[in-house]
């Protein structure tokens, strides 16, 4: 019975170059961080306007990051660096980052994790002595971590009044998921507080953190082809059901819930080639295709693709245009061909 909103995508950046993850939205709704990768970089995180415009580099440490999560004074982000947390400022009114990156945790920590609301608190996941996924809350300007639940969990996500925090996890009973509170004071457990169970959902329950921290959403409504999520309140009541584009992954909503953040990941993955010298890359295959080898002279490289169902080879020239099929012998008396 609940409404369904369709709304206006608009189109922030694409590139079939970079890899695209884990975005988040400013509390202003002006930046844009996300986890980038290309060919020779595992992943550092770039930010980019909501108007449009080229993204550029945040930080460009050898060490994986990705997560981000902006605190609400939308002047500094926190993100996961390497397996830990960390902090770095940022200056709202470009955009580029300012200071020192500051770590905040001595552990690592696993999966997702929130800032309160005041931006005093980092509630993240790491792992207990036994490999148990619980929940802690440390300063977010690093200090000594005190553990909030102990059952394993995921995706903590403060509520909008910095009195609780929701997290999601599994039942014992049955295969839903179930969102869960613990009331927090302080940065720690609340004297007597015990998890309340808030909703069960037989798919996949997605928290949100700053600025959308209000909001949690719902998979699999709908068809494959035109999925649906569900959206409610942190305390399980239904408000809409928003219509998505096949593909897309939601990653989070303004303070108002007027603005959903979502990636939209497609499948074409094209053969290019780039000169060290620079210059602009050469498209070689536009399709789905994996590089494997060059040959020994350099004029020719060799790639994977799928036509019909089935895992090809071809070679073609580093130049561009005429493509090879090598066929793969069916049994260990046919030749190749």
């Amino acid at each position: 019975d609940l409404p369904v909103v369709e709304g206006t995508y608009t189109q922030v950046f694409a590139s079939d170059i970079m890899g695209m993850a884990l975005a988040a939205l400013s509390p202003d709704e002006r930046w844009i961080v996300f986890n980038g990768s290309t060919s020779t970089d595992d992943g550092n995180l770039f930010i980019v306007s909501t108007s449009g415009g080229d993204p550029f580099p945040v930080e460009t440490d050898p060490l994986y990051s990705h997560g981000v999560v902006w605190f609400p004074s939308g002047d500094r982000i926190a993100f996961r660096h390497g397996y830990h947390i960390a902090s770095l400022g940022i200056d709202p009114a470009t955009g580029r980052p300012r200071g020192d990156l500051q770590r905040v945790t001595l552990e690592q920590s696993h999966a997702y994790f929130d800032i309160s609301p005041d931006g005093e608190w980092i509630a993240y996941t790491p792992l207990d002595e036994n490999g148990n996924r619980v929940i802690r809350v440390v300063p977010s300007n690093g200090g000594i971590a005190r553990t909030i639940v102990e059952e394993g969990t995921t995706r903590p996500a403060w509520a909008p009044d910095g009195k609780s925090i929701y997290y999601v996890t599994d039942r014992m009973d049955s295969p839903e998921g179930v969102l869960k509170r613990i009331t927090v004071e302080n940065g720690d457990r609340a004297p007597g507080a015990e998890p309340e169970e808030v909703l069960t959902h037989m798919g996949h329950i997605g928290t949100c953190t700053y600025p959308g921290s209000a909001f949690v959403w719902l998979s699999g409504f709908g068809t494959p082809e035109a999925p649906r999520v569900a959206v409610t309140t942190l305390d399980g009541e239904g408000l809409a059901l928003v219509q998505l584009e096949e593909g897309m992954r939601i990653r989070g909503f303004s303070s108002d819930g007027r603005t959903m953040l979502a990636e939209l990941h497609g499948e074409e993955a094209p053969l290019r080639v780039l000169s060290v010298a620079g210059g602009p890359p050469r498209t070689l295959q536009r399709t789905n295709s994996k590089p494997l080898a060059w040959t020994p002279d350099g004029n020719r490289v060799l790639f994977e693709t799928a036509l019909d169902g089935r895992p090809r080879l071809f070679l073609t020239d580093a130049s561009g245009g005429r493509m090879t099929e090598l066929r793969l012998p069916e049994s260990p008396g046919e030749p190749a061909q």
